[in-house]
C-alpha cells in the first residue's frame, strides 16, 4: 500500500497537483474573503473521494480515473433510459401490422 502512495498513475498525480492546487486557491481566497471558505464544503469531499479511489484495488477504471470514474457507472446505470427516449423508434423491435386488428376490423365492415 506505500507503493501505492507513491507511484500514482499519471492521472492520479494529475488528480492530486489539481486538488492541491484547488484547494491552495480555495485557501487563499477564503483567507481574504471568508464566505469563499464555504466552497471548501464541495472540494474537500471531492478530494476524499478521489484519493480513496486511488487506493483502492478493485475497480481499475475508477483507480487510474479518480473521481471521474464514477461518472461512467452514472451513464451507465442511465444508459437504458437514455437509449429508450432519445436512440430507438417506437417500431424497433415489433413487427408492423399490415391490417387493423379489433376495433378498426368492425369500423372497416371486415369483421366475420
Amino acid at each position: 500500500m506505500l507503493n501505492q502512495l507513491f507511484l500514482f498513475n499519471i492521472n492520479g498525480k494529475r488528480f492530486l497537483t489539481a486538488s492541491t492546487i484547488t484547494l491552495t486557491i480555495v485557501g487563499g481566497i477564503g483567507w481574504l474573503w471568508h464566505p469563499f471558505w464555504w466552497l471548501l464544503v464541495l472540494v474537500i469531499p471531492t478530494v476524499i473521494i478521489g484519493i480513496l479511489d486511488m487506493l483502492q484495488t478493485e475497480n481499475t477504471i475508477i483507480r487510474n480515473f479518480p473521481f471521474l470514474g464514477h461518472f461512467r457507472y452514472l451513464l451507465l446505470s442511465i444508459s437504458p433510459e437514455i437509449h429508450q427516449y432519445f436512440v430507438e423508434n417506437n417500431t424497433d423491435g415489433k413487427t408492423i401490422q399490415q391490417e387493423p386488428t379489433g376495433f378498426g376490423q368492425l369500423a372497416l365492415g371486415k369483421a366475420g
